[in-house]
């Protein structure tokens, strides 16, 4: 299902990649609320999120898709399109030799499997800023190339997580303040968001920042910056796609979210905190 909350630039959504995951996502017009299982309840009525008075509505698909097409479908790909949707999967390319498995390119390069693809680790901090203002694009550039020459969605991943940091981010010559944290992380999203552009359909902009009981992670991001490290992450998000003209959807990325659990409901009042900013 997918459901909509109307607010300036800030969205959550279900990703499909290699397990459940559920994300908040940034638009410049529209918050999308997508769910596999249910929908989430709005905290101040009973009804389900499609409550008007949660603010919440259906949005339709932006593919379109007939029963005709989905009987002739040969592959998950093709179902998914035959509904408005898309059929995603997660790749380590480069990293562990699967692009030169034939085997494995012969599945990933069919459009008829897949027609969105996350890269799983290439485009990480570790790899892409291993010192800081020092970028490396190589491999994440490779992964761009081999999923655009099949024509597939890309969701990048990720600007901000708690693991995969360089050295320099979690043992730093220098313990880091709030302002200097906070301008290594804008400069790291602006300067990775202009690389890659709008090859990026959607961008997970902070991954995971809760606990599976609903705590923050007390990662070097919390412990710095307290909680609004991520409102610093999604305005500088936001900020690159007003001055590089781009296109792509911002996300908050976590999992075990599309359930009734503490996490869930902190995930669902960080929507909330986001949008009254």
């Amino acid at each position: 299902m997918h459901v909509v909350h109307q607010f300036d630039r800030t969205v959550l959504a279900t990703s499909t990649t290699s397990r459940s995951t559920t994300s908040v996502a940034s638009s410049t017009t529209t918050a999308v609320i997508t769910s596999t299982t249910t929908a989430i309840p709005s905290t101040t009525s009973s009804s389900s999120a499609t409550s008007t008075s949660s603010g919440f509505e259906l949005v339709t698909p932006t593919k379109t898709g007939t029963t005709s097409a989905l009987a002739s479908a040969t592959g998950m790909a093709d179902a998914a399109e035959a509904i408005g949707r898309y059929f995603g999967t997660a790749a380590d390319i480069p990293g562990t030799g699967e692009a030169s498995d034939p085997y494995y390119m012969a599945v990933f390069n069919n459009s008829h499997n897949f027609d969105q693809v996350t890269p799983a680790n290439i485009m990480k901090w570790v790899y892409l800023e291993p010192q800081q203002n020092v970028f490396d694009f190589l491999g994440a550039d490779e992964f761009v190339a081999l999923a655009k020459a099949t024509d597939k969605i890309i969701r990048c991943h990720n600007l901000n997580w708690y693991q995969q940091l360089p050295t320099w981010i979690t043992n730093p010559a220098t313990p880091w303040t709030n302002e200097t944290l906070m301008a290594a992380l804008v400069n790291h999203i602006d300067k990775v968001m202009y690389h890659f552009g709008d090859s990026c359909y959607h961008w997970d902009v902070v991954n995971e920042a809760f606990n599976d009981d609903g705590t923050w992670r007390d990662d070097i991001w919390y412990q710095t910056s307290g909680p609004s490290y991520i409102s610093v992450a999604f305005r500088a998000a936001n900020a690159a796609k007003a001055k590089y003209g781009l296109k792509t959807r911002l996300y908050y990325n976590d999992y075990n979210i599309e359930y009734l659990y503490p996490k869930s409901y902190m995930a669902q009042q960080l929507v909330k905190n986001l949008t009254a900013q």
